[in-house]
């Protein structure tokens, strides 16, 4: 049906629409084949395309006539090629190319954020810096100070991962992607989350009936007027009726039992009208 259309080339994001933020997960090479062997028309995956080596394994797995990244190649823009490129060296080409083509600075700060990542949690100092930086010349100078860092460690010591304070497979200095888990390991670890949370929720409300501790009354503004319109066991002004979380009103802090029909939406808050009220209400 595709084919008949008139299309002569289709790219396949393996993954399904409710696979987005914290669900991502992988992308599912197995669907991206089965388009593939349906069609004559080129195909290109797109999807866990993080390192370059993962390029053949993709077009082999899937059979497809190429492949695309997006998210790897914001955190790595030589991902389609076997160099190792140092973040320093990204950073200050991206910020050359803003010097030519001018870049609102949000992009800018985004940007740097992806190319950093991983030199940025190690060295997370520059993280409020680039943060609060905003002319270029105040980008160029963090990119450098890292780069002398990264230089520093690179020369005086031998790179060790279990010394990284993220896992990943290349050194903090070289460019790479933040690797995503697989779906069932994600929510693994959210049911986790979940439970911990409810857990620990539970225990504190446990905590508090053994203390005797009750949640306090929230009180809302004043107001003079009041509304009889819908029933109510208690007398609400105009305010508190579009208030869902039923707030009591220190305009009428003394609770009675009031019942629509029995009285005007005219009454008033007199002495005499809380008295007559609580001789109908008798």
């Amino acid at each position: 049906m595709l084919e008949s259309t008139g299309i002569q080339l289709l790219v396949v994001h393996g993954r399904t629409r409710d696979q987005k933020a914290q669900s991502t997960g992988l992308a599912d090479w197995d669907q991206i084949r089965a388009v593939k062997n349906a069609l004559s028309i080129p195909v290109i995956a797109n999807g866990n395309i993080q390192f370059f080596e993962d390029i053949d394994k993709c077009i082999h797995f899937t059979g497809v006539d190429g492949v695309m990244s997006a998210e790897g190649n914001l955190h790595n823009p030589a991902i389609f090629s076997p160099i190792k490129l140092t973040v320093y060296d990204a950073a200050k080409e991206y910020l050359q190319i803003c010097e030519v083509h001018e870049t609102d600075r949000s992009s800018i700060r985004g940007h740097i954020f992806k190319l950093l990542q991983f030199a940025l949690v190690t060295h997370n100092s520059y993280q409020s810096c680039i943060s609060s930086a905003f002319k270029l010349e105040e980008f160029f100078t963090l990119v450098e100070s890292i780069r002398s860092v990264c230089q520093r460690e690179c020369q005086t010591s031998t790179w060790d991962p279990k010394a990284e304070a993220a896992s990943i497979r290349e050194p903090h200095w070289i460019c790479q992607p933040y690797e995503r888990k697989a779906l069932e390991f994600v929510r693994e670890e959210n049911q986790k989350d979940d439970l911990h949370l409810n857990i620990s929720a539970k225990r504190l409300e446990r905590k508090n009936r053994k203390r005797g501790v009750k949640e306090a009354r929230v009180k809302a503004a004043k107001c003079g007027k009041l509304d009889f319109s819908k029933g109510s066991l208690r007398k609400l002004c105009v305010i508190c009726v579009s208030n869902n979380k039923s707030l009591e009103c220190q305009s009428s802090t003394n609770e009675i039992l009031v019942s629509p029909p029995l009285f005007s939406i005219t009454l008033t808050k007199t002495a005499g009208a809380y008295s007559s009220c609580r001789k109908k209400l008798g």
